[in-house]
């Protein structure tokens, strides 16, 4: 397994946001982290008792789906301890773990930069003119970067959600998801009933 699999996996077992300093000075690298059990990941400060759960929870095959899908579209993967990682970056406190890049890896510390940010579920017509837009910036020799998450974060959100009722043997009778509203469940677990709003 190469060490940017394990990158992968730790970005699809942390997600975003996940403070990768701390991490590294604990473990040494993604693959450290992997390789450490359980109770090395409970009593380090470095994660919180949510995250270790998402260890726990992730296997490293989930690496493999954003690998294939990586490979199939023709994108470079360059994991926060690459060389080519971008040195602004690895100034912030929460950065990626990992980037995707569509095309060539640029001379990210000479470039200018052009950073697109929107919404996971934008119209059509916002996808065309953010491309049209894009396009034009990057033709004019500036580089464009966008979240560019894979997927829909909705949908891997329910799916998570089925694949944990499962492993714990949670039957469920009905559920409410997908669509454009935010819902909030209310649970209680003293009485185990529970209400969604």
């Amino acid at each position: 397994m190469s060490e940017t699999a394990y990158w992968v996996w730790l970005q699809c077992a942390l997600g975003e946001g996940a403070a990768v300093q701390p991490l590294l000075e604990e473990f040494g690298s993604a693959k450290a982290v992997y390789d450490a059990n359980i109770m090395e990941w409970r009593m380090t400060s470095a994660l919180t008792k949510y995250q270790v759960q998402h260890l726990e929870s992730t296997p490293l095959s989930a690496a493999d789906k954003v690998l294939s899908t990586c490979k199939q579209q023709g994108w470079q993967i360059l994991p926060y301890d690459h060389p080519d990682y971008p040195r602004l970056l690895r100034d912030l406190p929460d950065p990626p773990l990992v980037l995707y890049v569509d095309g060539t890896v640029p001379d990210w510390n000479r470039q200018l930069t052009l950073g697109i940010v929107g919404t996971r579920q934008a119209s059509a017509y916002a996808v065309q003119v953010c491309d049209i837009m894009a396009k034009g910036v990057a033709g004019a020799g500036a580089l464009v970067v966008s979240g560019g998450a894979l997927g829909n974060i909705g949908q891997r959100n329910i799916e998570s959600v089925h694949i944990n009722l499962k492993r714990e043997g949670i039957r469920l009778l009905k559920e409410d998801v997908g669509g454009t509203v935010a819902r909030t469940l209310l649970f209680d677990v003293s009485t185990g009933m529970g209400c969604v709003r």
